[in-house]
């Protein structure tokens, strides 16, 4: 599995979860407006998943 943040509109970025064959499996409900929040999120959601990478760090 691996996490990925995407600017989903201009200034949005969401989270999500993804398969390793590419499939999303879960994406944030809330938008963050910087990258960086979107991140901290990821890492908070990741820290009960440790087998999970965080792209974009």
């Amino acid at each position: 599995m691996q996490f990925f943040v995407l600017e989903e509109a201009p200034g949005k970025f969401i989270w999500g979860l993804r398969e390793a064959d590419g499939s999303v499996i879960a994406k944030s409900i809330q938008a963050f407006t910087l990258k960086e929040e979107a991140l901290k999120a990821a890492a908070a959601v990741a820290f009960a998943l440790p087998h999970a990478e965080i792209e974009g760090e």
